[in-house]
């Protein structure tokens, strides 16, 4: 199939946390669907402002006596984390009745009671794991046509935020995906 020609914009984007599933293996399937036994959490009033970076292996040049060579001599070291971050704005400090966003982020409300098992966990119904950690689905649809929908699954996230008083307040939040690279493409 050619390259799109659609040009998407934040409006076509969604965002999702997802905690381990019963069968322990992630918040998403391999489909992009949450997981059985998952929680879930879908992020609302977002700026439609995510950025990420996915690094890919470190290279590293090794030169010969100070000089690159031609060819060079490069070979791959590392692996590197997956970063990102985005913008929402500020509702609840804790959610009652239904998990929040604040919720997942500071492991209280119904995130904590429920409670959302870490994807770090070996176990699919008791939490293991010494960090908490959540997946992230970014989900890309085309309005004018469900069929055309692209995602990404970030797993093992972990998360951190600030708070800045404004008209609105805002959440930046600022995740590490563990992984050298997302889980599900599609």
């Amino acid at each position: 199939m050619a390259e799109q020609t659609i040009i998407h914009t934040k409006l076509d984007g969604l965002l999702q946390f997802a905690s381990q599933c019963t069968a322990a293996t992630g918040g998403f399937d391999a489909t992009g669907s949450v997981a059985t036994g998952a929680d879930s959490y879908v992020v609302a009033f977002e700026a439609g402002d995510l950025s990420l970076t996915i690094p890919g292996s470190a290279v590293s040049s090794y030169l010969d006596r100070g000089k690159l060579r031609s060819p060079p001599a490069l070979r791959y070291g590392d692996d590197q984390a997956v970063t990102f971050s985005f913008s929402a704005y500020f509702r609840d400090m804790v959610s009652t009745g239904s998990e929040g966003l604040m919720d997942i982020l500071n492991r209280t409300g119904l995130v904590a009671s429920t409670p959302w098992i870490s994807t770090l966990s070996s176990s699919g119904s008791t939490d293991d794991a010494e960090v908490f950690a959540v997946d992230l689905m970014w989900q890309v649809e085309n309005q004018g046509s469900a069929s055309d929908t692209h995602l990404m699954v970030l797993p093992y996230c972990t998360l951190s935020y600030s708070l800045a008083e404004g008209d609105p307040n805002t959440i930046s939040i600022s995740g590490t995906s563990w992984a050298a690279a997302p889980s599900v493409i599609l």
